[in-house]
């Protein structure tokens, strides 16, 4: 996979916009990319979860031929360090202390419970959490940043959809820049709307999850009763990662 037309935002917190170029993922086999996790999500009972969303574990991956491809090349270790450095080389205000050394590309149920009694053994571990999400009518998020055991998080759409249907990426900013104290659902008298990023097919969105990295979705209309396909990513940590502000 390359990164094509690569943007990085330093404002309001790191953030890189990049199109994927890929011989599984090109628009030719966009329809057959979608209609995979479609089938599965006719299959399997799942549970809609975050106002419209079907959300699916990695154990699906294995099932899907374009998607267990895209897992494989973000559950790499280059993949990860090539992207951190990235963002991390960009005037972040927020700096990692945890000191993360070991990356997992491989998590059981027994991994996650030994951390549960064991802690000391996985502080220092990381991993890559991935679901597929199909998001419907009403689907929306209210300003966030990401579980505290998030290192680094992307999205990346595999359709595109009608500017009718709403559905953007919102990234927000603080009206306080001198703020020390963020919390994970702030109020949005608090915030600005700093940019939307509309869904569009091979579209990756790959940032720092630092406590100031706030997005939302604004609603999906779902005009003619459209889906929005995205998978989510995360590096995470088995415990809370820590930042602390640049000097």
């Amino acid at each position: 996979m390359d990164f094509k037309n690569k943007k990085i935002l330093t404002n309001p917190f790191p953030l890189m916009i990049s199109d994927i170029s890929d011989d599984f993922l090109k628009k030719e086999n966009q329809n057959l990319i979608c209609n995979e996790i479609l089938e599965i999500k006719r299959k399997e009972n799942t549970e809609m979860v975050m106002g419209g969303r079907y959300k699916y574990s990695s154990n699906f991956f294995t099932k899907l031929k374009y998607c267990n491809h895209i897992f494989n090349f973000f559950n790499k270790e280059s993949t990860y360090n090539f992207l951190f450095n990235e963002l991390n080389n960009s005037l972040s205000k927020f700096d990692l202390k945890n000191n993360y050394t070991t990356f997992l590309n491989k998590i059981t149920k027994k991994d996650k419970k030994i951390n549960q009694f064991l802690p000391f053994l996985y502080k220092k571990k990381f991993y890559l959490e991935m679901d597929f999400s199909i998001a419907e009518k009403n689907y929306s998020r209210e300003p966030h940043h990401d579980k505290h055991s998030r290192i680094l998080s992307f999205l990346l759409y595999l359709n595109t959809t009608n500017i009718k249907s709403g559905g953007s990426l919102e990234i927000y900013k603080y009206k306080n820049d001198n703020n020390n104290f963020y919390e994970r659902f702030p109020k949005k008298d608090d915030l600005d709307l700093f940019t939307k990023i509309k869904p569009e097919f091979g579209k990756l969105i790959v940032f720092l999850s630092s406590p100031d990295s706030i997005h939302g979705v604004e609603n999906f209309n779902s005009f003619q009763d459209e889906k929005r396909i995205f998978l989510y990513g995360s590096y995470t940590a088995f415990n809370n990662v820590k930042w602390m502000l640049n000097q």
